[in-house]
């Protein structure tokens, strides 16, 4: 059963549409050992196992499958529960430090887009701190019993020109202590718009900030872009990305949107994520707006076919493919990008960051 097929299968059992998913069954059958590890590799088996679970579909799956799949979710889900601990525990630590802090990703889109903690997996903390408070922030952790990732332990300097975050660990839940979304040279990412447009978010009793809709999309574009470059995308991204479009209002201002991200030197890179996604996904159903506004600057996108769509998310790790595809992207050029690259991976891998 070929990857686009288990796509197609996850989408339909997200969606609960009877009909989509026994026409993928009936198209290309059913390879549930093939289909359990690509939902693992992707880390979409939560999810899916909700949609069996809380829809009419289980009865097209081996009792088995979804009975193992059950069992794994449930696994996931109890783990879900100690990252949204850990997320708050972090979080009060740092502003009993008088740091401000923005909850990134995790938890936050789990509970906005996907409907619960039960429907997406989380694996670690993503927290963002301004970039003139990260040494005070980071000493706050420490001094609080968070430890640093093995290989971590450069001076922070060095660190902070060569990546955007530094691993910690607390009690076996990493946290990801953030300064910046991406970092790469050419970026020019307007951190005084993110800070000045953060929103409140809760869950439970649980209060926390979070990026504006305009910086949540920005950041999962930069995270698809930058994991198809390194070859490990893992498919649950453009899952989130998918239901963040989906739920943004109709007015959403995506001509604004891309003139800041023009600003950022991140448009090319932005509008070719979002071009790969048109691809994969169909673009969003009733939502007009991002259309007219990707084809005014279609100049800046490559041409994509399911084909290279698949190539790219299909890609191994390290793949001169995906490093190529997103060199092309960079916007002081590629061979700009290429230069740094080779003279900071060594230091990069052994700060613990992918590469």
């Amino acid at each position: 059963m070929p990857a686009h097929n288990h796509f197609d299968l996850t989408r339909a059992v997200l969606d609960g549409d009877g009909g989509a998913t026994r026409a993928v069954l009936d198209r290309g059958g059913l390879d549930t050992e093939g289909l359990t590890a690509w939902l693992r590799r992707h880390q979409l088996a939560l999810p899916f196992s909700a949609g069996l679970t809380h829809g009419p579909l289980a009865g097209e799956f081996p009792e088995i499958f979804v009975r193992n799949l059950a069992e794994r979710a449930r696994a996931q889900a109890e783990h879900n529960g100690r990252v949204l601990a850990a997320t708050a525990q972090g979080i009060r630590t740092l502003n009993e430090c008088g740091i401000p802090t923005i909850l990134l990703k995790g938890v936050h889109y789990a509970e906005s887009f996907w409907g619960g903690l039960d429907r997406r997996s989380l694996w670690d903390v993503d927290l963002l701190v301004p970039s003139d408070a990260f040494e005070p922030a980071l000493d706050c952790l420490l001094a609080r019993g968070y430890v640093r990732r093995p290989g971590g332990g450069w001076g922070n300097a060095a660190v902070r020109r060569l990546s955007h975050a530094v691993t910690l660990q607390q009690q076996g839940i990493e946290l990801d202590l953030h300064w910046g979304l991406r970092y790469r040279p050419a970026f020019r990412i307007d951190y005084a718009a993110l800070w000045g447009s953060r929103q409140p978010f809760s869950i439970g009793d649980e209060r926390f900030e979070v990026p504006s809709d305009e910086y949540s999309l920005l950041m999962l574009l930069l995270g698809i872009g930058h994991d198809l470059e390194a070859g490990h995308l893992k498919l649950k991204q453009f899952f989130d990305l998918h239901l963040l479009l989906t739920s943004l209002h109709p007015s959403f201002d995506w001509r604004a949107f891309f003139t800041a991200r023009e600003r950022e030197r991140l448009d090319r890179l932005s509008i070719n994520v979002l071009m790969l996604h048109r691809v994969l996904f169909g673009g969003v159903p009733g939502f007009t707006g991002l259309n007219p506004a990707l084809d005014e600057r279609r100049a800046l996108a490559q041409a994509y076919d399911d084909e290279k769509a698949w190539r790219l998310v299909d890609a191994s790790r390290q793949s001169l493919y995906n490093r190529r595809w997103y060199a092309s992207l960079y916007p002081d050029g590629a061979l700009a990008y290429g230069v740094w690259w080779a003279l900071t991976a060594p230091l990069r891998f052994a700060l613990g960051r992918r590469l």
